[in-house]
């Protein structure tokens, strides 16, 4: 084994080190460890410690030290980092505010993967907010933060087409964005996507498909949920009942699947 594998190796071992620490909120030493390796110039370590900084986690909470270190592992490509430092320009927290340098950053963190930045776009233009006011990139940024797989950007354009905020109402839209959001596991997604079944509102009145997004809702917890899952069980057949609960228990064995082949 050569000297930079070694050296490759034993970085890696500190970083998994670092974020098992990180799980357990032994947050002194997760910075002990990721110091030394964001000084060396790992990217992962950098916006780790900048996070650290930024809440006050293990250390004194440091906005503007927390700004350097996303700073320096944005500049290395990584996502996260990008996001977390166009978010700070934006506000200007921890640094001179420069809206126009925080969405070059946002840009940036979305095309690399990070799409949930796409969604501060839509925010920004669809409201506004230090820009232009401009409805149709706003929409597109959302969009593309929704089919790059950000749970909330779906449930903002639902609600958006369900209830006609910004877009002409359109009740199947809002189905369609409602389901994308829902398949991903957030379970106001799925709340609506069930009460849209449960009252055939943009889609066709489906009582099995409904009770199944309700059960898959309540699992989060939410009181509506339950209620509505309460509400349709009684209306169902046994045999309904039946598939409707091997439906929802069939899609939790699949999505956890999908969540471990993920890991």
């Amino acid at each position: 084994m050569s000297l930079g594998e070694d050296l490759s190796r034993t970085m890696t071992a500190s970083l998994a080190e670092a974020k098992a620490a990180h799980e357990r909120r032994d947050y002194l030493r997760e910075r002990q460890l990721l110091e030394p390796l964001a000084k060396d110039g790992n990217a992962e370590a950098q916006a780790m410690l900048g996070f650290l900084y930024r809440f006050g986690l293990g250390v004194p909470e440091d906005h503007a030290e927390a700004v350097n270190w996303f700073h320096k592992a944005a500049a290395q490509g990584n996502a996260w980092a990008q996001q977390s430092y166009g978010a700070a320009l934006l506000r200007g927290d921890g640094i001179v505010q420069d809206i126009a340098q925080g969405i070059a950053w946002l840009q940036k963190a979305g095309d690399n993967g990070f799409v949930s930045a796409y969604a501060t776009l839509g925010d920004l233009y669809l409201h506004g907010k230090g820009v232009a006011r401009d409805r149709e990139k706003g929409l597109a940024y959302y969009s593309m933060a929704a089919d790059g797989g950000d749970m909330n950007a779906s449930f903002v354009l639902g609600s958006m087409y369900e209830q006609g905020i910004e877009v002409e109402r359109d009740l199947p839209k809002a189905v369609f964005w409602y389901r994308k959001g829902a398949e991903l596991g957030f379970f106001m997604c799925q709340y609506n996507l069930a009460r849209m079944y449960t009252s055939g509102v943009g889609v066709p009145q489906d009582l099995v498909e409904a009770y199944k997004w309700a059960v898959l809702a309540a699992n989060s917890g939410p009181p509506d949920a339950t209620t509505l899952r309460d509400f349709l069980k009684p209306k169902l057949s046994v045999a309904q009942l039946a598939k409707a609960e091997r439906l929802a228990s069939d899609w939790q064995a699949t999505h956890q699947s999908r969540k471990w082949r993920q890991l």
